[in-house]
């Protein structure tokens, strides 16, 4: 999604869930965006931390 790829085999609660928590919310079109400007720049820092520590120094 933060690619602009297809979400591929995401469970349909799983999405549901994300929507009524309001981190993302439905385009009319159909489509998922993240709902809030605030979240489309931690989202995903908080998604690639995990390999950001990985790396060396």
């Amino acid at each position: 999604m933060l690619a602009g790829d297809t979400l591929g085999n995401t469970p349909d609660d799983d999405r549901q869930y994300l929507v009524d928590l309001g981190l993302l919310r439905r385009e009319p079109n159909g489509g998922l965006v993240i709902a809030n400007p605030i979240y489309r720049e931690v989202i995903p820092r908080v998604l690639t931390q995990g390999a950001s520590d990985s790396l060396p120094a």
